[in-house]
């Protein structure tokens, strides 16, 4: 996970993995927001060889990794967009997954899904069931989620699909993960997609 990061980073005080592991525990702790690490950081330290950061530690080395949104207008819906997809984290993502499943008699089922999640923050829109939310086009083998891709509520569902179908499967390729099959709900219908699958001879 570490290597996977920026040279700064890699050089600071905690390390990646350290952030993601204090918040991953915190959150199974029952925390609920970033802050939260501050109130189980002496039990957490308690754990060997865990090195805990604070809150604000953590805000500040997030926002180093973060990357620019995609800004775009939606002239059909007359609505701005905003999309964010994390090229680096995304190929760690797909990485994890690589090692992590054996060959498949048969190949594996991909499964490619808009996921609505609901907040209060300032930059999220409605989405079609008047909620507050981010929407993920999240492609997942398994377990495993190997794309994700972070857009505004307000987007339409099969917005993307394509794109990412396309990045994974190549993706799947390159790292000789057979993929039989893809599973999409009723937004992936979409006959270009749909060819490319048969020409590929992926059931769906």
């Amino acid at each position: 996970m570490d290597n996977e990061q920026p040279k700064h980073l890699t050089q600071q005080q905690y390390p990646y993995s350290d952030l993601m592991r204090s918040l991953l525990i915190t959150r199974l702790a029952g925390g609920e927001s970033l802050e939260d690490v501050n109130y189980f950081r002496q039990e957490l330290q308690e754990i060997r060889r865990a090195k805990v950061p604070s809150a604000d530690t953590i805000a500040r080395s997030l926002k180093k990794l973060s990357v620019e949104n995609h800004i775009f207008c939606d002239t059909k819906k007359d609505t701005v967009v905003e999309t964010n997809y994390h090229a680096r984290h995304n190929h760690l993502l797909f990485s994890i997954a690589a090692r992590s499943l054996p060959s498949k008699y048969g190949g594996y089922t991909l499964d490619l899904d808009a996921h609505y999640v609901p907040c209060k923050k300032e930059d999220a829109n409605y989405d079609y069931k008047k909620n507050k939310s981010y929407s993920l086009m999240a492609a997942s083998i398994g377990t495993h989620f190997v794309d994700i891709k972070v857009r505004n509520g307000n987007v339409s569902p099969k917005r993307g699909q394509q794109e990412c179908l396309e990045r994974v499967l190549k993706r799947c390729q390159e790292a000789n993960i057979n993929i039989s099959a893809v599973r999409i709900d009723n937004a992936g219908y979409i006959f270009k997609m749909l060819d490319a699958l048969d020409r590929k001879s992926i059931r769906y």
